[in-house]
């Protein structure tokens, strides 16, 4: 069992039965665990898990397809398992309406308000007015 995954059990409350390491995970490690009650999830590290779970309610706000966050802390986030399938077909249109979606959205201003990373390599954020 690895760290990560006990981490995601212990945030939904359960007791890990199952563990899968995902494909990609080039900049932080992403699993796919099942607990002992049946409950699913995808459980993903990294350096800023608490700025990545408001990243992806920032980005579900204007209805932008964003995977539920089930729990988080400074080690893990744990996301519900998003239905659908791999693959080009349909991708582009998808991703434009996606993008549509989040630039009609508005807010003060513009940039995040926290610094966040990129795989080993920091980004620097901060609110600007244009």
């Amino acid at each position: 069992m690895t760290a990560l995954a006990a981490a995601g059990a212990v945030l939904l409350g359960g007791t890990l039965q199952q563990e899968e390491e995902l494909p990609g995970g080039n900049l932080s490690q992403i699993l796919r665990i099942r607990l002992t009650d049946g409950r699913k999830a995808i459980v993903k590290g990294g350096p800023t898990p608490r700025i990545e779970a408001a990243m992806l309610a920032a980005i579900a706000a204007p209805a932008a397809p964003a995977p539920p966050v089930l729990a988080v802390d400074d080690t893990a986030l744990v996301l519900a398992i998003v239905p659908g399938h791999s693959g080009p077909e349909g991708a582009w249109c998808s991703l434009g309406v996606a993008l549509a979606r989040l630039h009609a959205a508005s807010g003060p201003h513009y940039g995040w308000d926290a610094n966040c990373a990129f795989g080993p390599v920091a980004i620097e954020n901060g609110a600007a007015e244009d």
